[in-house]
C-alpha cells in the first residue's frame, strides 16, 4: 500500500520546496492586490463596481503580465539556462537523485544500441551531462546546443576528462544544421518538452530526421503525461511570466511527432517506472528491473519519462 501510494502521489522533498517557494510567491501577489483594493475603500471599490461600466483599460496591464508570448518563454528559457549553467549539474541531481540519473543512462544506451563505430548528434546537448556519459560508447559526438554558457561547461568537463571525440556546435536547434559527419544515431533528452509551439518541436525534429542516415536510430525522452500525472491532478502544459514553459506529452504524441519528421516509430520505451523509490534500497536490482521494464509494451503511460524510439526509412 505505501508503494503505491508513493507511485501516485509520488512525493518528493525537493519538489515539495519548489511547490512552497511558488506558493510564497502567489500570496504575496494576492496580498499586494488585496492591499491595492483596500487602498481605494473597500465599500467604495465594491459599490463602483456594480453600478459603473467596468474600465478594461485598468485590466489589459494586468493580462499582460499572466501569460507570455512564445518567443518571450523561448527567451526566457535561454537566459535561464545560461544563468544556471554552472549549477544545472548540481540541480538537476538534488532534483532526480544519483540513482535515477544511472537508471536514465541505462535506458538511453539500450535505447540507442550505440557501437563503437556510430556517430552520435545530441541535439540540445546543455551542460553534457549525457554527452559525457556517451562518449566512450561510440566513435564520436556531436554535441549541438543554443546555450554559450552551457556549451563552456561542457567543454570544461570534456577537457577535464580528455574527451577529444566531442564535436561542439553552438546553434538553436529549431534551425537548419549542417553536420561535416554521417550521424547515424540521434538522440534528444529533455528538449522538447520546453518549446512553446508545436511548429518548434516539428522544426526540431525535422533537424535531426534531416542528419541522419538512412536506417539509423533516433531517440527522444521527454516527461509523459500519463496515468500517475493524470491521477495526482498535475497539469499536461505549464506557461506562465517567470516560468519555465514545460509540456508533457503522451505516448501517442510522441509517435505522432516523429512520424510527422519523417520517422518510422518503433517503440515508446519508459523510463523512471520505479522513480518513487528513489532507487533505494537495492540500487543496482532497481536499475536492472527498470531497465528491463522499459521494453514492456505501454509502460510509458506509467513512467515518468517517455523514450520514443525511431529509424529513419
Amino acid at each position: 500500500m505505501a508503494a503505491l501510494i508513493g507511485f501516485f502521489v509520488g512525493f518528493n522533498p525537493a519538489k515539495s520546496k519548489e511547490q512552497v517557494a511558488l506558493l510564497l510567491r502567489r500570496n504575496a501577489s494576492l496580498r499586494q492586490l488585496r492591499s491595492g483594493a483596500k487602498d481605494q475603500g473597500s465599500l467604495r471599490f465594491y459599490i463602483q463596481t456594480i453600478t459603473r461600466p467596468i474600465d478594461l483599460s485598468s485590466v489589459v496591464p494586468l493580462r499582460a503580465t499572466m501569460s507570455w508570448s512564445p518567443e518571450e518563454s523561448s527567451l526566457f528559457e535561454l537566459q535561464l539556462r545560461e544563468t544556471k549553467a554552472r549549477d544545472y549539474d548540481k540541480e538537476y541531481l538534488s532534483l532526480h537523485g544519483a540513482d535515477f540519473l544511472r537508471a536514465e543512462r541505462a535506458i538511453i544506451r539500450r535505447a540507442l544500441d550505440l557501437t563503437q563505430e556510430d556517430v552520435l548528434l545530441d541535439l540540445g546537448c546543455g551542460t553534457g551531462r549525457i554527452t559525457e556519459a556517451l562518449a566512450s560508447s561510440c566513435r564520436h559526438i556531436v554535441a549541438v546546443d543554443r546555450s554559450e554558457r552551457s556549451l563552456a561547461v561542457l567543454r570544461d568537463r570534456a577537457a577535464e576528462r580528455g574527451l577529444s571525440n566531442i564535436t561542439i556546435i553552438q546553434s538553436d536547434t529549431r534551425h537548419e544544421l549542417r553536420v561535416d559527419f554521417p550521424i547515424t544515431k540521434v538522440l534528444c533528452v529533455q528538449l522538447l518538452q520546453h518549446l512553446p509551439r508545436s511548429e518548434d518541436r516539428g522544426s526540431t525534429l525535422s533537424v535531426a530526421a534531416k542528419n541522419l542516415s538512412r536506417g539509423g536510430r533516433c531517440v527522444v525522452i521527454n516527461e509523459m503525461f500519463g496515468v500517475a500525472r493524470r491521477i495526482r491532478g498535475k497539469p499536461k502544459e505549464t506557461s506562465g511570466t517567470n516560468t519555465l514553459y514545460f509540456c508533457t506529452f503522451t505516448p501517442h504524441e510522441m509517435r505522432g511527432m516523429m512520424r510527422a519528421a519523417g520517422l518510422k516509430p518503433i517503440r515508446v520505451m519508459g523510463c523512471g517506472l520505479f522513480y518513487w523509490t528513489r532507487y533505494r534500497p537495492a540500487t543496482r536490482a532497481w536499475v536492472r528491473l527498470e531497465e528491463w521494464a522499459s521494453l514492456i509494451p505501454g509502460v510509458s503511460w506509467f513512467t515518468k519519462f517517455g523514450a520514443a524510439v525511431a529509424v529513419k526509412p
